[in-house]
Order: C-alpha cells, then structure tokens, then sequence
C-alpha cells in the first residue's frame, strides 16, 4: 500500500492515521470539559461553590451578614474565578485548534481516497 501511495504522490493512511491519533489523545481531555455532556459547568459550579465557602467563613469570622446576592456577586468577581475563566477560554481556544487540525487531517485521507479511486477509474478507462 506504501509504494501504491508513493507513487500517487499521497501522505501514507498509516502516517496521518497516527498523527490524527496524537491529535485526538491532545484534545481528549478538551473534550470531555467543553464537549457535549462535558463537565466544564459542574467544575465552575465547584469553583463558584469553594469561593462562596470561603466567604462565609471569613464573614463569620469577622461579624459580618451577607446575603446571598452578596455572596455570590462576591464569588464572580473573586480573583480565582477570574483565573478559572481564564484558564478555560484559553483550552477552548487550544481546542477549537486541535479540533480544526483533525479536520484538515481527516480531509487529507478522504482526499487521498479520493485521488486513489479517480486514478483507479482512469486506469480502466484508459484505451488499451
């Protein structure tokens, strides 16, 4: 199969099958954050949760009441969520690239199917 796609000039399936795997381990993880059914609204819910935690115990600490609107307007605009936000934009952005490369790589292998059925098609076209 190698000298058949050396000689039509296309990438071996074998070499962009595994770098659609190495791809596809790197997203992985993405995925399952930011994908569908992903867990990236429980992880913010935590996150907002131990903040709001936090909050109140150093309230009680210091004597102070705050109510929940408080708490949780406290929780959006703490430091740590803001990293949090940070942090996941950042991955989805890796994520919509990692996400386009396997798309160009699987639009590689079709084409190279493409190409090796057109050829096969005008071999047994050809006038003998």
């Amino acid at each position: 199969m190698g000298d058949v796609e050396r000689r039509l000039g296309i990438m071996p399936v074998e070499e962009l099958l595994a770098e659609r795997h190495a791809l596809v381990k790197r997203v992985a993880r993405l995925r399952a954050a930011y994908g569908a059914w992903g867990t990236w609204d429980a992880q913010r819910k935590i996150v907002l949760a131990s903040i709001a935690q936090k909050l109140r115990a150093q309230a009680l600490v210091n004597g102070e009441r705050l109510t929940e609107a408080a708490i949780e307007d406290a929780a959006h605009a703490d430091d740590a969520y803001a990293a949090f936000v940070q942090r996941c934009t950042e991955e989805r952005a890796q994520m919509a690239v990692l996400e386009d490369q396997i798309e160009g790589l699987t639009a590689r292998l079709n084409r190279g199917q493409v190409i090796a059925r057109y050829l096969a098609m005008e071999v047994s076209l050809t006038p003998r």
